[in-house]
């Protein structure tokens, strides 16, 4: 499994379109081959400040992923909607 945190962090004057564009971005996402879950967050205390929750079957749907057109289609606007953002894989210890 893979388990990845992405963040995303809106412009001041663009919370609502970039919480709408990633919106857009879960149900796709989820009928991709190999997801086992995508949950989108947004902090309590920091409107704009947005967390995906995301477990990948393996390394090759993760990746597949990245490529997908939904995906593809919210990276062209990204930067307009987003002033940080970051992508973390995390490795489960149990």
């Amino acid at each position: 499994m893979i388990y990845i945190v992405a963040t995303h962090e809106a412009h001041p004057d663009c919370i609502d379109e970039l919480r709408d564009a990633l919106r857009d971005l879960v149900a796709p996402s989820r009928a991709e081959t190999g997801c086992v879950r995508y949950d989108l967050h947004e902090n309590a205390k920091q409107p704009g400040h947005f967390v995906f929750y995301e477990i990948w079957a393996d390394m090759a749907a993760f990746k597949a992923h990245g490529e997908t057109e939904h995906l593809q289609a919210f990276k062209a606007h990204q930067a307009e909607l987003s002033r940080a953002a970051d992508v973390i894989q995390l490795d489960l210890l149990d």
